[in-house]
């Protein structure tokens, strides 16, 4: 059975994002902390502030780069628009139309996830990583994030009412 459309875009904008984000990510660490043995979690040139940085920055232009491709992949036809019979009833419909708006509340939910992994990172007793733990604890956490920001700005952008807006 072949994949769907709105999959594919999905698949694809997802690994396309965390592989981006992933790249990004082990080059800013590698230029921040290239002659540190520890990176700590609190104090200057911290892991704390890295993550809540870096999340709610990747975070907003991930949602701006996949909206916008995904409103162009409406436009062509390349993937269909969602008919959800619960419109309005989702969290997801609740994010704002605009781009730019919508970019700005995924990167506040960015900032939020950022915080909740210190919190559990401080709950732990995890005061600092090495750069080769914190690479990898960064890796996933990036990818992780990076894909939840690109399903959920692709199904936004898949409800909006894009054929209505732009002259096809």
């Amino acid at each position: 059975m072949p994949i769907s459309l709105n999959y594919k875009f999905l698949l694809q904008a997802s690994v396309l994002s965390a592989l981006a984000t992933s790249v990004i990510n082990l080059a800013i660490s590698r230029t921040l902390w290239y002659n540190y043995d520890l990176i700590p979690l609190w104090g200057p040139q911290c892991i704390a502030s890295y993550l809540t940085t870096a999340s709610m920055v990747f975070s907003f232009g991930i949602t701006l780069i996949v909206t916008k491709a995904a409103r162009k992949a409406l436009r062509t036809q390349q993937i269909l628009p969602l008919h959800w019979h619960l419109k309005s009833q989702t969290i997801i419909d609740q994010l704002p139309v605009p781009t730019v708006h919508r970019a700005f509340i995924l990167s506040i939910l960015g900032a939020l996830m950022a915080g909740l992994t210190i919190f559990l990172l401080n709950y732990k007793n995890f005061t600092a990583f090495y750069y080769y733990e914190f690479a990898a604890f960064s890796i996933v956490y990036f990818s992780m994030l990076s894909v939840a920001m690109a399903v959920m700005s692709a199904y936004r952008a898949m409800g909006d009412d894009v054929l209505k807006q732009f002259k096809v």
